[in-house]
């Protein structure tokens, strides 16, 4: 079989062509290489550029053609003319004056005390005509006494700061992380005074408050059952949340003042304790929920004074 090597127009190929049957072997021609390599430019149209560089033929085989030269960029007809705009108008922006600084009160000085204030000490804050002591042969004279007399009153001095000045009695554990002794124990939910509250008995009031967190009803009778002998109710009335009456965040202000008129009026003498503390703020050092308890001893506080206003 004769094999015959014939040109191509696309340049040298490494493996020969097919001739046909009988046919002579003829050597190609040579290429001759381009005039020199033109670095910018496009291929010619049929593809030996791409080709021989694909082949790894020399580069001056078949090199870039030149391209069409660029026609230079026409000249301006005028020359540039810069705009001139009109000068900006220079605004004078004024401001007013700063308002002078509104004076604020000064604060109020608040005093913790540690115990209950003597009968002169409170008479600088009311005066002791704000409560009548009822005569002695009066059904009622054992409801409460004067200011001054109370027993509920030490005798040793506390300084003070003013007649206007704001006392605040801050009772519970609170005052023990101060160093101080609880002056007024007994205002505090759990203090050993039983409460009766419809037919049944409570051992403190703290119980009570918990367990009128829920209906009373069949459903939550072993509920109510364990908050009533539970050491710490709040604890285990938080277990059953979810069986909380709907309506407790509304009621339970309502029902915290109704809890103290019940224990006060079946414990007098915590009643004479609470009359005897006047005026001042009392504050519940162990709340969490805006003094609460604080705000229902004042008003029942407020309610009985009324009684013996002149």
């Amino acid at each position: 079989m004769a094999y015959t090597y014939h040109p191509h127009p696309w340049g040298p190929f490494p493996r020969p062509l097919v001739s046909p049957q009988g046919a002579t072997l003829v050597q190609p021609a040579p290429v001759a290489p381009a005039p020199g390599p033109i670095p910018t430019g496009k291929a010619p149209s049929n593809g030996a550029y791409a080709l021989n560089l694909a082949l790894r033929h020399a580069p001056e085989a078949h090199a870039l053609t030149p391209g069409p030269t660029p026609a230079p960029a026409p000249a301006l007809a005028s020359p540039f003319i810069q705009v001139q705009h009109p000068p900006y108008e220079h605004r004078h922006v004024r401001f007013a004056p700063p308002e002078p600084p509104v004076p604020q009160p000064a604060p109020v000085p608040v005093y913790f005390s540690p115990r209950p204030l003597t009968g002169p000490e409170l008479q600088t804050l009311v005066p002791e005509t704000l409560f009548r002591t009822p005569p002695k042969t009066s059904p009622q004279s054992n409801r409460c006494w004067s200011l001054a007399s109370s027993p509920a009153f030490p005798t040793h001095p506390l300084p003070i700061h003013s007649a206007q000045s704001a006392i605040r009695v801050v009772f519970g554990d609170f005052q023990r992380t101060l160093g101080h002794e609880d002056p007024h124990p007994d205002f505090r939910l759990c203090s050993r005074h039983a409460v009766d509250w419809r037919g049944k008995g409570y051992d403190t009031a703290e119980q009570l408050f918990h367990s009128l967190k829920f209906d009373d009803n069949a459903h939550n009778a072993p509920i109510l059952k364990l908050i009533a002998d539970s050491a710490n109710p709040k604890v285990e009335s938080e277990k059953y949340r979810r069986f909380w009456r709907p309506n407790w965040e509304l009621e339970k202000e309502r029902i915290m003042f109704d809890i103290i008129r019940h224990k006060m009026a079946q414990h007098p003498p915590l009643e004479k304790e609470l009359l005897a503390t006047g005026n001042v703020e009392l504050y519940d050092g162990d709340t969490d929920d805006n003094n609460l308890l604080g705000r229902a001893l004042m008003a029942h506080r407020a309610e009985m004074a009324l009684q013996w206003r002149l």
